[in-house]
């Protein structure tokens, strides 16, 4: 057994070890194929089968002479493996297995591997510069890409997903970059100095010997030494589509805007994607002009109206999808199977809420802006890869800036002065919960004097500072967002400054929760923005990033209406710390048995005033 591992050598045992690491990589990128069906994962498999079929020939004649047949099909199969992981970028970036860019890519690829490998049946000199030109030409493929997920990353806003471009980016240097430097040095070792001593009057490389680096069996651990590099390069580079539950982000390309339009090209509904840079702001009679051209082609109908998927602007590259009166426009890059699909599947949902025929001033549109944004959400898949982010960025800035923020709140602030209304409503010994309670000064420990309080907060350390300073309240370290009390479990609700941090796409949802948890004829206090803001970062709070979203004063009263909260009384406040006004609204959770007596009085009321009619009616007659 000794004496035929003796033979086998050393560069067997390493390939076959890599081989049995690329057959589990195969076996996973499989299963992930049949689980999430995307085409990324299909190009992934080819990739590895490649680089095992190159493998696997290398064991095969490993103990045979080199031969210029085996030295073309290893060389055109590991250019083969690449061209797979070209095609895997061109899906990341633009939704298609195949461009114009991939194709071109590929035959280069091929092309350039097909004649390295046929390299011995050149002119000696010829051939080993041809193998010292190959390494330089696919790194020039892999630096074409790196410049491409450049551009990627300027486009995402969130740092979770900049930092899953980065490591797109290892593992392109990974893959193309290093291991082909690498042989492009060991070539330069071996042939360059051989080439130089042929010069008259250079005699700087006499007596050089390289002939290590020219053993069949240095060659075959130093090729899977590079082998196994490329690997390693492309699980790095498909971790960001593993771990990512975004599909949005997964072919990520810069989309600005969603705009939906009437019959009379009048925008009704807008979503933004991305905080417009100042150099980025649209010209706005160029989107007039679309709008007109638009509107013009949804009257006229027919055939026109059917085959508008995309519209070239000037500058502005537009997805349309067009309904009966209504049609969606959005500004992208370019288009995509993946954004076309998603516009489509918006349209469908947003003709539910869009009145048929509706006039502009007919329309609710604040319901309609708060239910179209949740639907944009869903339909681009955005929740969970940017609500995410959004929640680290105000847990982590609060956790740094609680002993600070603190310092800015007293007993003195305007908001205090409301809570004697609000407290004088509950009964004795109430349960109340404080949604956001920050480290407890002063509204928790206030309430906690009267009632029973249960502070919820997504800053851990603001909770840590509460349960010191205010060890007899209960407090629970949770996103506010989730919370699972039972029904009617709570006299009272109060939430200051803490709704503006939750993405206004979930407000609504937030709210019927809260109703849920609340009792019947249940007080809650809550706090809302002004601003009409679908959600911006800022970096100076403090020092530290927080985020903030809201909806206009109008819209947050028809929300909590909407939601089966009578409102008592509501109060605008200038806070001091953000310098952003916010409207307090005081609302009450009408007992059921009230609300059906209300339903009852108003169907006698329809029915009154209908017999009125008709007995005017007859009168006339």
């Amino acid at each position: 057994m000794g004496e035929l591992m003796a033979d086998l050598g050393a560069d067997f045992f390493v390939i076959f070890v890599l081989m049995l690491f690329q057959i589990v990589l195969l076996g996973i990128f499989i299963t992930l194929y049949v689980r999430k069906k995307q085409a990324s994962f299909l190009s992934l498999i080819f990739s590895v089968v490649f680089f095992i079929t190159s493998n696997a020939l290398t064991l095969a004649f490993i103990q045979r002479p080199q031969s210029w047949p085996l030295d073309f099909f290893q060389a055109l199969l590991g250019a083969a493996g690449l061209a797979p992981i070209v095609v895997f970028l061109e899906i990341f970036e633009n939704g298609l297995s195949f461009t114009q860019r991939s194709s071109l890519s590929i035959v280069f690829i091929i092309l350039v591997g097909s004649v390295k490998g046929a390299s011995h049946l050149f002119d000696q000199r010829l051939g080993e510069f041809i193998n010292l030109m190959a390494p330089i030409l696919f790194i020039l493929v892999g630096s074409f890409y790196l410049n491409t997920i450049k551009k990627m990353k300027e486009r995402i806003r969130f740092e979770n997903q900049k930092s899953k471009i980065r490591k797109m980016r290892v593992g392109v240097y990974l893959t193309f970059i290093i291991p082909k430097f690498l042989i492009g040095a060991l070539i330069a070792l071996t042939v360059l100095p051989v080439m130089l001593s042929l010069i008259p009057n250079v005699t700087i490389f006499e007596g050089y010997d390289v002939s290590f680096l020219q053993r069949t069996e240095t060659i075959h651990i130093f090729d899977m030494l590079l082998n196994t590099i490329q690997t390693i390069g492309l699980v790095i580079m498909t971790l960001p589509i593993v771990y990512s539950r975004s599909v949005f982000f997964m072919q990520s390309r810069k989309v600005s805007r969603l705009i939906v339009i009437n019959k009379d090209g009048v925008p009704v509904f807008e979503f933004l994607f991305e905080q417009e840079e100042e150099n980025e702001v649209f010209d706005e009679e160029m989107l007039s002009e679309a709008y007109a051209a638009i509107s013009t082609i949804m009257t006229r109908g027919g055939l026109a109206t059917q085959q508008l998927k995309t519209l070239n602007f000037s500058e502005l590259q537009i997805i349309t999808e067009i309904r009966d009166d209504f049609a969606i426009i959005l500004i992208a890059d370019r288009p995509t199977k993946f954004l076309v699909d998603s516009l489509e599947n918006f349209a469908d949902q947003f003709q539910d809420i869009f009145p048929t025929n509706a006039r502009l001033n007919e329309i609710r549109t604040q319901k309609l802006k708060y239910t179209a944004e949740k639907m944009v959400q869903k339909s681009f898949d955005l929740e969970d890869e940017e609500f995410e982010q959004i929640r680290i960025i105000v847990r982590e800035g609060y956790d740094k800036v609680a002993n600070e923020y603190l310092k800015t709140r007293s007993e003195e602030d305007p908001e205090i002065k409301l809570l004697p209304d609000f407290m004088k409503r509950l009964p004795v010994g109430a349960r109340v919960l404080d949604a956001g309670c920050g480290a407890g000064e002063p509204i928790t420990r206030l309430l906690s004097e009267k009632f029973k309080v249960t502070g919820v907060d997504l800053s851990k350390k603001q909770i840590e500072i509460a349960r010191e300073n205010l060890p007899f309240c209960e407090f629970i370290w949770q996103d506010m967002t989730t919370l699972t009390f039972p029904d009617e479990y709570f006299d009272g609700i109060i939430s200051n400054y803490a709704i503006t941090h939750i993405p206004r796409e979930e407000h609504k949802g937030f709210l019927e929760n809260l109703y849920r948890m609340l009792k019947n004829n249940g007080i809650a206090l809550l706090c809302f923005g002004t601003s009409d803001d679908p959600g911006t970062v800022v970096d100076d709070f403090f020092g530290v990033k927080m985020y903030w979203s809201s909806f206009d004063a109008g819209t947050n009263i028809e929300m909590l209406k909407e939601v089966g909260f009578h409102v008592i009384w509501l109060k605008l406040i200038l806070d001091d710390v953000t310098e952003e006004q916010h409207i307090f609204i005081l609302a009450r959770k009408l007992d059921t048995d009230f609300l059906e007596v209300i339903d009852a009085m108003e169907d006698v009321e329809d029915k009154v005033e209908a017999k009125l009619i008709t007995e005017e009616e007859i009168t006339q007659d």
